[in-house]
Protein backbone atom coordinates (compact mmCIF):
# COMPACT_ATOMS: atom_id res chain seq x y z
CA UNK A 1 0.00 0.00 0.00
CA UNK A 2 2.87 2.40 0.88
CA UNK A 3 4.63 1.69 -2.40
CA UNK A 4 1.42 2.35 -4.30
CA UNK A 5 1.01 5.73 -2.50
CA UNK A 6 4.57 6.79 -3.26
CA UNK A 7 4.06 5.84 -6.88
CA UNK A 8 0.94 8.00 -6.96
CA UNK A 9 2.88 10.97 -5.57
CA UNK A 10 5.61 10.62 -8.19
CA UNK A 11 3.10 10.28 -10.98
CA UNK A 12 1.33 13.39 -9.68
CA UNK A 13 4.58 15.39 -9.86
CA UNK A 14 4.93 14.48 -13.53
CA UNK A 15 1.33 15.28 -14.37
CA UNK A 16 1.42 18.60 -12.58
CA UNK A 17 4.12 19.92 -14.88
CA UNK A 18 1.84 19.49 -17.90
CA UNK A 19 -1.52 20.33 -16.42
CA UNK A 20 -1.36 23.22 -13.94
CA UNK A 21 -0.52 25.86 -16.53
CA UNK A 22 -3.84 25.32 -18.37
CA UNK A 23 -6.77 27.52 -17.48
CA UNK A 24 -9.72 25.44 -16.28
CA UNK A 25 -12.98 27.02 -15.27
CA UNK A 26 -14.52 25.89 -12.00
CA UNK A 27 -12.60 25.70 -8.70
CA UNK A 28 -10.60 28.76 -7.61
CA UNK A 29 -7.44 28.95 -5.52
CA UNK A 30 -6.99 32.05 -3.32
CA UNK A 31 -3.71 33.44 -2.05
CA UNK A 32 -2.12 36.53 -0.65
CA UNK A 33 1.17 38.15 -1.51
CA UNK A 34 3.40 38.46 1.54
CA UNK A 35 6.14 40.87 2.69
CA UNK A 36 8.38 39.84 5.58
CA UNK A 37 11.55 41.09 7.26
CA UNK A 38 14.60 38.86 7.11
CA UNK A 39 14.90 36.66 10.19
CA UNK A 40 11.17 36.60 10.95
CA UNK A 41 8.54 33.88 10.33
CA UNK A 42 5.90 34.17 7.61
CA UNK A 43 2.60 32.46 6.86
CA UNK A 44 1.68 31.76 3.22
CA UNK A 45 -2.05 31.18 2.76
CA UNK A 46 -3.55 29.04 0.01
CA UNK A 47 -7.20 27.86 0.00
CA UNK A 48 -9.53 26.18 -2.49
CA UNK A 49 -13.24 27.01 -3.03
CA UNK A 50 -16.19 26.42 -5.35
CA UNK A 51 -15.69 22.67 -5.74
CA UNK A 52 -16.98 19.46 -4.21
CA UNK A 53 -14.33 17.29 -5.79
CA UNK A 54 -11.97 15.41 -3.55
CA UNK A 55 -8.36 16.56 -3.16
CA UNK A 56 -5.81 13.98 -4.16
CA UNK A 57 -2.74 16.08 -3.27
CA UNK A 58 -1.48 19.54 -2.38
CA UNK A 59 1.95 20.52 -3.74
CA UNK A 60 4.14 23.57 -3.12
CA UNK A 61 6.84 24.73 -5.53
CA UNK A 62 9.13 27.75 -5.45
CA UNK A 63 11.57 29.77 -7.59
CA UNK A 64 13.79 31.98 -5.40
CA UNK A 65 16.97 34.03 -5.34
CA UNK A 66 18.73 31.05 -3.83
CA UNK A 67 17.48 28.70 -6.57
CA UNK A 68 16.11 30.14 -9.83
CA UNK A 69 14.72 26.74 -10.91
CA UNK A 70 11.09 26.05 -10.02
CA UNK A 71 11.20 22.97 -7.75
CA UNK A 72 8.87 21.11 -5.40
CA UNK A 73 9.61 21.48 -1.72
CA UNK A 74 6.43 20.23 0.03
CA UNK A 75 3.76 17.60 -0.78
CA UNK A 76 0.67 16.88 1.35
CA UNK A 77 -1.61 13.91 0.75
CA UNK A 78 -4.90 13.09 2.53
CA UNK A 79 -5.61 13.10 5.31
CA UNK A 80 -2.63 15.40 6.24
CA UNK A 81 0.50 13.45 5.46
CA UNK A 82 3.45 15.82 4.86
CA UNK A 83 6.40 14.99 2.59
CA UNK A 84 9.39 17.39 2.71
CA UNK A 85 11.46 17.65 -0.45
CA UNK A 86 14.87 19.27 -1.16
CA UNK A 87 15.99 19.64 2.44
CA UNK A 88 13.69 22.43 3.79
CA UNK A 89 11.97 20.29 6.43
CA UNK A 90 13.45 22.13 9.43
CA UNK A 91 12.03 25.52 8.26
CA UNK A 92 8.70 24.54 6.64
CA UNK A 93 5.57 23.74 8.63
CA UNK A 94 2.22 22.72 7.11
CA UNK A 95 -0.50 24.57 9.04
CA UNK A 96 -3.48 23.83 6.71
CA UNK A 97 -5.98 20.99 6.43
CA UNK A 98 -6.50 19.02 3.24
CA UNK A 99 -10.07 18.04 4.17
CA UNK A 100 -10.92 21.75 4.69
CA UNK A 101 -9.29 22.59 1.34
CA UNK A 102 -6.62 24.65 3.13
CA UNK A 103 -3.03 24.23 1.92
CA UNK A 104 -1.40 27.02 3.95
CA UNK A 105 2.14 26.73 5.32
CA UNK A 106 4.61 28.63 7.45
CA UNK A 107 8.24 29.45 6.63
CA UNK A 108 10.47 29.91 9.68
CA UNK A 109 13.50 32.22 9.97
CA UNK A 110 13.10 33.70 6.51
CA UNK A 111 16.31 34.67 4.71
CA UNK A 112 16.92 36.86 1.68
CA UNK A 113 17.42 33.68 -0.38
CA UNK A 114 13.76 32.75 0.28
CA UNK A 115 12.59 35.79 -1.72
CA UNK A 116 10.74 34.72 -4.88
CA UNK A 117 7.63 33.09 -6.36
CA UNK A 118 5.77 30.29 -4.56
CA UNK A 119 3.23 28.07 -6.35
CA UNK A 120 0.40 26.35 -4.47
CA UNK A 121 -1.19 23.43 -6.44
CA UNK A 122 -4.36 21.53 -5.56
CA UNK A 123 -4.77 18.25 -7.49
CA UNK A 124 -8.49 17.34 -7.73
CA UNK A 125 -10.12 14.11 -8.82
CA UNK A 126 -11.16 13.82 -11.53
CA UNK A 127 -10.67 17.37 -12.97
CA UNK A 128 -6.89 17.70 -12.25
CA UNK A 129 -4.61 20.46 -10.88
CA UNK A 130 -5.48 24.06 -9.99
CA UNK A 131 -2.78 26.47 -8.89
CA UNK A 132 -1.97 29.98 -7.77
CA UNK A 133 1.33 31.88 -7.49
CA UNK A 134 2.28 33.83 -4.37
CA UNK A 135 4.97 36.50 -4.26
CA UNK A 136 7.17 36.46 -1.13
CA UNK A 137 9.07 39.73 -0.75
CA UNK A 138 11.88 39.72 1.83
CA UNK A 139 13.02 43.06 3.23
CA UNK A 140 16.40 43.50 4.92
CA UNK A 141 17.17 45.92 7.74
CA UNK A 142 20.15 48.15 6.91
CA UNK A 143 23.14 48.45 9.22
CA UNK A 144 23.74 52.11 10.12
CA UNK A 145 27.22 53.44 10.84
CA UNK A 146 29.07 56.75 10.63
CA UNK A 147 32.45 56.77 8.98
CA UNK A 148 34.55 59.70 10.21
CA UNK A 149 37.37 61.02 8.10
CA UNK A 150 40.64 62.29 9.60
CA UNK A 151 39.67 65.47 11.51
CA UNK A 152 40.34 68.46 9.24
CA UNK A 153 42.52 71.42 10.13
CA UNK A 154 40.72 74.75 10.47
CA UNK A 155 40.78 76.64 7.20
CA UNK A 156 38.67 78.15 4.44
CA UNK A 157 38.36 75.19 2.05
CA UNK A 158 35.35 72.88 2.08
CA UNK A 159 36.13 69.35 3.28
CA UNK A 160 34.27 66.06 3.76
CA UNK A 161 34.20 65.26 7.48
CA UNK A 162 31.86 62.26 7.78
CA UNK A 163 29.67 59.78 5.90
CA UNK A 164 26.46 58.27 7.26
CA UNK A 165 26.11 54.74 5.85
CA UNK A 166 22.99 52.55 5.70
CA UNK A 167 24.50 49.29 4.43
CA UNK A 168 22.80 46.38 2.63
CA UNK A 169 19.20 47.43 3.08
CA UNK A 170 16.22 46.27 1.05
CA UNK A 171 14.59 48.43 -0.12
CA UNK A 172 17.15 51.28 -0.02
CA UNK A 173 17.11 53.39 3.15
CA UNK A 174 16.51 57.13 3.24
CA UNK A 175 19.49 58.95 4.83
CA UNK A 176 19.69 62.64 5.81
CA UNK A 177 21.77 64.94 8.05
CA UNK A 178 20.39 67.40 10.63
CA UNK A 179 22.88 70.28 10.96
CA UNK A 180 20.85 73.12 12.49
CA UNK A 181 23.53 74.02 15.07
CA UNK A 182 26.27 74.69 12.53
CA UNK A 183 27.08 78.25 11.50
CA UNK A 184 29.31 77.05 8.67
CA UNK A 185 28.42 76.35 5.04
CA UNK A 186 27.16 72.76 4.67
CA UNK A 187 26.77 70.48 1.63
CA UNK A 188 25.56 66.87 1.42
CA UNK A 189 26.07 64.30 -1.31
CA UNK A 190 24.29 60.92 -1.60
CA UNK A 191 25.64 57.78 -3.28
CA UNK A 192 23.93 54.38 -3.72
CA UNK A 193 25.58 51.02 -4.42
CA UNK A 194 23.46 48.11 -5.71
CA UNK A 195 24.52 44.61 -4.65
CA UNK A 196 23.96 41.34 -6.52
CA UNK A 197 21.64 39.97 -3.81
CA UNK A 198 19.19 42.85 -4.31
CA UNK A 199 20.26 44.97 -1.34
CA UNK A 200 21.48 48.57 -1.53
CA UNK A 201 24.06 50.55 0.45
CA UNK A 202 23.31 54.26 0.80
CA UNK A 203 26.07 56.74 1.74
CA UNK A 204 25.35 60.35 2.62
CA UNK A 205 28.49 62.51 2.77
CA UNK A 206 28.70 65.70 4.87
CA UNK A 207 30.89 68.56 3.61
CA UNK A 208 31.67 71.68 5.71
CA UNK A 209 34.16 74.52 5.93
CA UNK A 210 36.11 73.58 9.10
CA UNK A 211 36.29 76.43 11.61
CA UNK A 212 37.02 76.71 15.33
CA UNK A 213 33.37 77.52 16.02
CA UNK A 214 32.07 74.12 14.80
CA UNK A 215 34.59 72.08 16.78
CA UNK A 216 32.77 69.68 19.16
CA UNK A 217 29.40 70.63 17.65
CA UNK A 218 26.92 67.75 17.32
CA UNK A 219 25.10 66.80 14.11
CA UNK A 220 22.56 64.01 13.60
CA UNK A 221 22.33 61.30 10.98
CA UNK A 222 18.68 60.31 10.46
CA UNK A 223 17.84 57.01 8.71
CA UNK A 224 14.35 55.82 7.72
CA UNK A 225 13.46 52.31 6.51
CA UNK A 226 10.32 50.27 5.94
CA UNK A 227 11.43 47.58 8.41
CA UNK A 228 11.47 50.05 11.32
CA UNK A 229 8.53 51.56 13.13
CA UNK A 230 10.63 54.61 14.01
CA UNK A 231 13.53 56.33 12.33
CA UNK A 232 17.04 55.79 13.67
CA UNK A 233 19.01 58.83 14.85
CA UNK A 234 22.79 58.54 15.21
CA UNK A 235 24.67 61.54 16.75
CA UNK A 236 28.10 62.59 15.50
CA UNK A 237 30.42 65.12 17.16
CA UNK A 238 32.55 67.15 14.77
CA UNK A 239 36.26 67.49 15.42
CA UNK A 240 38.34 70.29 13.93
CA UNK A 241 42.04 70.58 14.69
CA UNK A 242 43.69 73.98 15.16
CA UNK A 243 46.75 75.48 16.89
CA UNK A 244 46.59 77.17 20.32
CA UNK A 245 44.93 80.56 19.89
CA UNK A 246 44.80 81.83 23.48
CA UNK A 247 46.54 80.93 26.73
CA UNK A 248 44.86 81.77 30.02
CA UNK A 249 46.74 81.70 33.35
CA UNK A 250 44.67 81.96 36.52
CA UNK A 251 44.98 81.48 40.28
CA UNK A 252 43.82 78.01 41.36
CA UNK A 253 44.42 77.62 45.09
CA UNK A 254 46.75 78.54 47.94
CA UNK A 255 48.80 75.86 49.68
CA UNK A 256 51.05 76.10 52.71
CA UNK A 257 54.17 76.20 50.55
CA UNK A 258 52.81 78.84 48.18
CA UNK A 259 50.18 79.71 45.53
CA UNK A 260 49.11 77.36 42.71
CA UNK A 261 48.29 78.60 39.22
CA UNK A 262 46.84 76.83 36.16
CA UNK A 263 47.44 77.35 32.46
CA UNK A 264 44.71 76.46 29.93
CA UNK A 265 44.94 76.88 26.17
CA UNK A 266 42.23 76.88 23.51
CA UNK A 267 43.60 74.24 21.13
CA UNK A 268 42.43 71.07 19.38
CA UNK A 269 42.92 68.30 20.08
CA UNK A 270 43.18 69.36 23.73
CA UNK A 271 44.76 66.09 24.86
CA UNK A 272 47.69 66.55 22.44
CA UNK A 273 48.54 70.06 23.69
CA UNK A 274 51.94 70.36 25.38
CA UNK A 275 52.63 72.93 28.12
CA UNK A 276 56.03 74.39 28.98
CA UNK A 277 56.61 76.71 31.97
CA UNK A 278 59.63 79.00 32.20
CA UNK A 279 60.89 81.88 34.31
CA UNK A 280 62.30 84.95 32.61
CA UNK A 281 65.42 85.32 34.79
CA UNK A 282 68.28 82.87 34.69
CA UNK A 283 68.04 81.77 38.31
CA UNK A 284 67.09 78.22 39.17
CA UNK A 285 63.37 77.94 39.72
CA UNK A 286 61.60 75.54 42.10
CA UNK A 287 58.40 75.36 40.01
CA UNK A 288 56.40 72.20 40.59
CA UNK A 289 54.59 71.42 37.31
CA UNK A 290 51.67 69.02 36.83
CA UNK A 291 50.53 68.51 33.21
CA UNK A 292 46.99 67.22 32.69
CA UNK A 293 45.28 66.20 29.42
CA UNK A 294 43.97 69.71 28.75
CA UNK A 295 45.65 72.01 31.29
CA UNK A 296 48.82 72.50 33.31
CA UNK A 297 49.24 73.61 36.93
CA UNK A 298 52.28 74.75 38.85
CA UNK A 299 53.05 75.69 42.46
CA UNK A 300 55.43 78.51 43.41
CA UNK A 301 57.39 78.59 46.66
CA UNK A 302 57.83 81.80 48.61
CA UNK A 303 61.40 82.06 47.35
CA UNK A 304 60.14 82.26 43.74
CA UNK A 305 57.73 85.14 44.24
CA UNK A 306 58.19 88.53 42.56
CA UNK A 307 59.05 86.85 39.25
CA UNK A 308 57.74 86.82 35.67
CA UNK A 309 56.58 83.40 34.40
CA UNK A 310 55.70 82.23 30.89
CA UNK A 311 53.39 79.35 29.91
CA UNK A 312 53.73 78.12 26.32
CA UNK A 313 51.12 75.82 24.76
CA UNK A 314 51.94 74.01 21.54
CA UNK A 315 50.80 71.25 19.19
CA UNK A 316 51.82 70.15 15.70
CA UNK A 317 49.78 73.00 14.17
CA UNK A 318 51.35 75.92 16.09
CA UNK A 319 52.04 77.51 19.47
CA UNK A 320 50.99 80.40 21.74
CA UNK A 321 52.07 81.69 25.16
CA UNK A 322 50.80 83.66 28.14
CA UNK A 323 52.64 85.46 30.95
CA UNK A 324 52.14 85.92 34.67
CA UNK A 325 53.97 88.28 37.06
CA UNK A 326 53.65 87.29 40.71
CA UNK A 327 54.17 90.39 42.92
CA UNK A 328 53.97 90.51 46.70
CA UNK A 329 53.32 93.98 48.25
CA UNK A 330 55.30 93.80 51.50
CA UNK A 331 54.28 97.38 52.45
CA UNK A 332 50.64 96.40 52.38
CA UNK A 333 51.39 93.41 54.55
CA UNK A 334 53.01 95.57 57.29
CA UNK A 335 50.31 98.20 56.84
CA UNK A 336 47.73 95.54 57.53
CA UNK A 337 49.38 94.62 60.82
CA UNK A 338 49.54 98.27 61.88
CA UNK A 339 45.94 98.76 60.86
CA UNK A 340 44.78 95.98 63.17
CA UNK A 341 46.69 97.51 66.07
CA UNK A 342 45.20 100.96 65.43
CA UNK A 343 41.72 99.45 65.16
CA UNK A 344 42.04 97.92 68.61
CA UNK A 345 43.17 101.24 70.09
CA UNK A 346 40.31 103.05 68.36
CA UNK A 347 37.68 100.71 69.77
CA UNK A 348 39.10 101.12 73.29
CA UNK A 349 39.06 104.89 72.85
CA UNK A 350 35.39 104.88 71.83
CA UNK A 351 34.48 102.76 74.86
CA UNK A 352 36.43 105.09 77.18
CA UNK A 353 34.72 108.20 75.81
CA UNK A 354 31.31 106.58 76.19
CA UNK A 355 32.05 105.78 79.87
CA UNK A 356 33.23 109.34 80.58
CA UNK A 357 30.08 110.88 79.06
CA UNK A 358 27.90 108.48 80.98
CA UNK A 359 29.47 109.54 84.28
CA UNK A 360 29.19 113.26 83.48
CA UNK A 361 25.57 112.97 82.46
CA UNK A 362 24.71 111.02 85.57
CA UNK A 363 26.08 113.82 87.72
CA UNK A 364 24.16 116.47 85.77
CA UNK A 365 20.95 114.52 86.18
CA UNK A 366 21.47 114.50 89.92
CA UNK A 367 21.96 118.36 89.95
CA UNK A 368 18.71 118.91 88.08
CA UNK A 369 20.47 119.73 84.84
CA UNK A 370 19.29 118.33 81.47
CA UNK A 371 20.55 114.87 80.68
CA UNK A 372 22.21 114.48 77.30
CA UNK A 373 22.11 111.08 75.55
CA UNK A 374 25.10 110.21 73.36
CA UNK A 375 24.70 107.39 70.76
CA UNK A 376 26.96 106.25 67.95
CA UNK A 377 26.40 103.74 65.19
CA UNK A 378 29.10 101.17 65.69
CA UNK A 379 28.46 99.46 62.36
CA UNK A 380 29.27 102.72 60.57
CA UNK A 381 32.60 102.89 62.35
CA UNK A 382 33.47 99.35 61.41
CA UNK A 383 33.10 100.22 57.74
CA UNK A 384 35.61 103.12 57.96
CA UNK A 385 39.37 103.13 57.91
CA UNK A 386 41.03 103.78 61.27
CA UNK A 387 42.06 107.34 60.29
CA UNK A 388 38.41 108.01 59.55
CA UNK A 389 37.44 106.49 62.90
CA UNK A 390 39.72 108.84 64.76
CA UNK A 391 38.41 111.84 62.81
CA UNK A 392 34.81 110.81 63.47
CA UNK A 393 35.42 110.55 67.22
CA UNK A 394 36.96 114.02 67.29
CA UNK A 395 34.01 115.47 65.38
CA UNK A 396 31.58 113.86 67.84
CA UNK A 397 33.46 115.34 70.80
CA UNK A 398 33.40 118.78 69.25
CA UNK A 399 29.67 118.54 68.57
CA UNK A 400 28.96 117.47 72.15
CA UNK A 401 31.06 120.28 73.57
CA UNK A 402 29.22 122.88 71.43
CA UNK A 403 25.84 121.52 72.53
CA UNK A 404 26.83 121.66 76.20
CA UNK A 405 28.03 125.28 75.91
CA UNK A 406 24.79 126.29 74.16
CA UNK A 407 22.73 124.56 76.85
CA UNK A 408 24.59 126.28 79.68
CA UNK A 409 24.18 129.65 77.96
CA UNK A 410 20.43 129.15 77.65
CA UNK A 411 20.20 128.15 81.30
CA UNK A 412 22.08 131.27 82.45
CA UNK A 413 19.90 133.44 80.25
CA UNK A 414 16.74 131.91 81.68
CA UNK A 415 17.85 132.82 85.24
Amino acid sequence: MERRRNFFVLVSFICIGTLFDSEIEGPRVFNGHVTVTEGEDVTMSCTLSETKESISQVTWQRRTQGNPINENFLVITPPNIVHHVNGLGDRIQFIGNVTAKNGSLQVLRVSLMDDGDYTCIFVLFPSGPYHTVLKLSVEVRPKVTISAETPPVAGEEEQMIAACIAASGRPPAHVTWVVEQLDSKVKVQTNETQHSNGTTTVRNYLFVVPTRSINQQEVLCVVKHTTWKQEKVVPFRIQVHYPPTSVNISFLEKLSEGPVFQCVADASPAEDTRYTWSRVDSLTSSISVNNDRNKSTFAVTRADLDRLYLCEASNKFGRASGSLFIHVDKTDRHRGIYGVFIAIIGVLLVVLIAVVFYVLKSKRSQNGEPCFTVTYEAHRLSALRMSEVEEAVVQELKAEAVQELEAEAEAEHAK
